[in-house]
């Protein structure tokens, strides 16, 4: 006896030095508890950024980057307190369209909707390229690098409807409640590799197309979707059904994606907490050969208009090159105070600014005017020209003539005709 109660020490001496209670968890039980936990978090600061890889498609070729800096609160409920940022570059180079360059940043807080607390900045850098990107850069930056203050009023929305939704509260509760549930009752996502890093779980994962893409599945969630929606408003039309011609095509779907998937290299990692399991980063990069993918997917095609084809600029064809593409998103400082304060100066905005800043953008000149006109196909402009065929369906001839518009009579009294070698007669 005393040999096997020996034994049982040892073995338990063993499993509490290796770390007993920090065992590697499940990896889709894991992954199910990190996206229940994301919505339970009301409050976050959020970083991303993203970069796009043009390679020789359709002759362009050139990079596309995007930053995003955030913070919010209350972010479950309608309306959230947000701090967005939003930045842009490209560089895009084709030889028969010519170069395209920009940079720019869009910031937004919005603090109570209700209270006309929203306020929104854009800011250019860089535009290049083409003459309508010229022409549409001094009205752009008319409004660029202040902050501008909205009203609901102001824009035309009845704020109202929107008291009217922030007071249904319960319904937005039941919809969080629904998203729970999937998440966590579904494996929408399949885990396949599973390692630590320091205070983190990494996963590797992929989509669960058998599931996704499955009659059960997408039965069940309309169903429960349709419920939830009529709660909210009877007469509101729900989510589309799917007929048998959608039933019939799901496993074709399920095994191109699948395929796709493969050929297009997706890597979709995420970082959970091991503290918190709350999926705190997520990367996901990928490499899509057009060509390839076409052979999936012969639908694939370059679609053109027929004035395209009968002018011979455009014939259908499949598409090529390559799209390469990474990003990375992080979030922080979760359920914690974010301080979001309104900015310090900014003007009322009003639509009249719209309208005030086109009548003060420049012309558009009388070379940029023709260069616009021959991108219009010949046989539009010389449709401008034919009878509208469209007047019979008013009972007017189709051969109607309008005649050239005329100026207005001049309110002015006209003055009596001067006659020739006449003198005037001048105020003393």
């Amino acid at each position: 006896m005393s040999k096997k109660i020996l034994l049982t020490l040892i073995a338990c001496t063993l499993v509490f030095t290796s770390g007993c209670g920090e065992t590697t968890p499940d990896p889709q039980e894991l992954l199910r508890k990190a996206f229940e936990n994301a919505l339970s978090i009301n409050s976050a600061t959020f970083s991303a950024s993203g970069n796009t890889r043009i390679e020789n498609v359709e002759n362009t070729n050139g990079e596309v980057k995007f930053t995003f800096e955030g913070k919010g609160e209350d972010i479950l409920k309608f309306p959230p307190k947000i701090d967005y940022s939003v930045g842009a570059e490209f560089n895009l180079q084709n030889p028969e369209e010519g170069n395209v360059t920009g940079s720019g940043k869009f910031s937004i807080k919005m603090l109570d909707i209700l209270d006309d607390s929203i306020f929104a900045k854009f800011e250019l850098t860089e535009l290049a390229g083409k003459p309508e990107l010229e022409a549409a850069k001094p009205f752009i930056q008319m409004f660029s690098g202040k902050w501008y203050k909205f009203s609901l009023k102001n824009l035309g929305i009845n704020p109202e409807i929107e008291a009217a939704f922030v007071e249904k509260q319960e319904h937005q509760q039941k919809f969080i409640e629904f998203c729970k549930k999937l998440l966590s009752e579904n494996d929408l996502l399949l885990a396949k590799n599973l390692r630590e890093d320091g205070e983190d779980f990494v996963i590797e994962v992929e989509p669960n197309f058998d599931l996704i893409l499955s009659e059960k599945f997408l039965d069940d969630t309309r169903a429960s979707l349709l419920k939830l929606v009529k709660e909210v408003d009877e007469n509101a039309p729900g989510p589309p059904e799917f007929d048998d011609e959608m039933r019939a095509e799901l496993p074709e779907i399920r095994e191109t994606a699948k395929k796709v998937w493969q050929v297009s290299n997706f890597k979709l990692t995420m970082k959970i907490g091991k503290e918190n399991q709350i999926a705190h980063t997520s990367v996901v990069s990928g490499n899509l050969d057009l060509a390839e993918i076409a052979k999936i997917v012969p639908e694939m095609k370059l679609e053109c208009s027929q004035w395209q084809i009968d002018e011979g600029v455009c014939e259908p064809r499949e598409l090529s090159g390559k799209i390469i593409f990474d990003f990375t998103s992080t979030s922080s400082n979760f359920n914690q105070p974010q301080n979001i304060t309104p900015p310090e100066d900014f003007i009322d905005f009003a639509p009249a600014m719209i309208l005030g800043g086109m009548q003060l953008s420049p012309p558009i000149s009388e070379s940029e005017n023709e260069d616009f006109l021959l991108e219009i196909p010949s046989s539009e402009l010389g449709e401008m020209s034919q009878p509208n065929l469209e007047l019979e369906e008013f009972g007017l001839p189709p051969n109607l003539e309008f005649d050239e518009p005329t100026s207005p009579p001049s309110l002015e009294p006209e003055e009596a005709p001067v006659e020739k070698n006449q003198p005037i007669a001048r105020p003393r």
